[in-house]
């Protein structure tokens, strides 16, 4: 059987490595998924990825961009060296910067997803695909994070309901746009997340 990470231990060894915190806001830390993909077949037909431990962590000014603060690489470095072969960030609100440690894929932050939030940053999201090639001997890995920019116009932006927009392929239709102020914004939150976080449209 296929070494499988097990998520309570991989916990307990970041946990150790920790002082004691406290969060002044609810929005001020970051959740990981970590994943690893897993050699072999699931049900005899199907390679399988599994997710393997998830953590919450460092205390963040709510909308700061930057992911790579000490106590998150030293954490995230902590989950990649314990087998995963991918972690993924949520919770602040707003994308956050994209890096490899040894090798292993980390999006800080994916920003949010559909929701009614509308200050600085926070309507650009990031939609990241991970795909899981099997080869013909059964062996599984995985191909580059391919990741692109989504926007979430709220009502009485792109038209009255909310609309999660393909930013690259909306970036010269500004006359779809029922309110062109919401198009402006996007553009503008577009170009300077992608300059501070360093993160490309990729898909």
């Amino acid at each position: 059987a296929p070494e499988v990470l097990d998520s309570v231990e991989v916990m307990k060894k970041v946990r150790q490595n920790r002082t004691k915190w406290t969060f002044h806001s609810p929005y001020r830390f970051n959740w990981y998924m970590a994943f690893r993909t897993v050699s072999g077949t699931n049900s005899g037909t199907k390679s399988s990825m599994k997710m393997k431990c998830s953590t919450l962590l460092q205390k963040l000014p709510n909308n700061q961009l930057k992911g790579t603060t000490k106590m998150n690489y030293i954490t995230v470095k902590e989950i990649a060296e314990s087998g995963a072969d991918a972690v993924i960030g949520s919770h602040p609100h707003v994308i956050q910067d994209y890096q490899e440690i040894d090798g292993v894929p980390v999006a800080y932050s994916l920003g949010n997803a559909v929701s009614n939030m509308s200050a600085a940053n926070t309507q650009l999201e990031l939609m990241a695909t991970i795909r899981i090639v099997r080869n013909s001997n059964g062996d599984t890995y995985m191909l580059p994070v391919e990741f692109k920019y989504l926007w979430c116009s709220l009502p009485g932006g792109y038209n009255d309901a909310y609309t999660v927009i393909p930013v690259e392929e909306y970036l010269d239709r500004k006359n779809d746009w029922q309110g062109s102020w919401d198009y402006d914004k996007m553009v503008r939150t577009y170009e300077h997340v992608k300059k501070k976080t360093g993160i490309n449209h990729n898909e």
